[in-house]
């Protein structure tokens, strides 16, 4: 995220704040259970930037932006830079800045893998757990990748899809 003048709370003045995204980051985190006590959370670890490619994709984001906004129509407004700054201009700058801030986008999927392999929980043919009676998953955990549009579209569609399978195993 790029913050200008009065962008953040302690500013409480006019300002903006724009963000760059990796919608489809290569690194992968872990999901873990910790206890067999249900209340217990998990424990995960979302390894955030791990994967070289992630950390080029939002450097490459951060000096597109800050090209964006040098352009005429955003450079009226858009005063000094405060995060991270305009010294921090090296890889290295903005790596360190990227690790500190870096958050997700809240679009969690991919937990249930889905197929036939050792690794998959998921049956693609009946949406049943593996190995687990009465357990259907029928939503994003189950879909390798974000999806580079709509985010609710696929899982509705999923769901749907699921629902037919589950029904017919029934």
């Amino acid at each position: 995220m790029l913050a200008f003048d009065g962008a953040t709370a302690e500013d409480r003045g006019h300002g903006f704040a724009i963000d760059v995204t990796q919608p489809q980051p290569e690194s992968r985190g872990r999901l873990n259970i910790g206890s067999n006590d249900p209340r217990e959370a998990p424990l995960i670890d979302p390894n955030s930037l791990a994967a070289g490619t992630d950390r080029i994709a939002l450097r490459d984001g951060l000096r597109m932006l800050r090209a964006l906004c040098r352009q005429p129509g955003l450079a009226r407004v858009a005063g000094t830079e405060l995060l991270p700054g305009p010294a921090a201009a090296s890889d290295a700058d903005l790596d360190r800045f990227a690790r500190r801030t870096t958050d997700s986008i809240y679009h969690p999927l991919g937990t249930a893998t889905m197929g036939r392999d050792a690794l998959a929980v998921v049956d693609p043919a009946t949406m049943g757990g593996h190995g687990i009676s009465g357990l259907s998953v029928a939503d994003a955990s189950v879909m390798p990748r974000i999806v580079g549009g709509n985010t609710s579209a696929a899982p509705i569609l999923i769901g749907a899809l699921g629902a037919g399978k589950i029904d017919a195993a029934l």
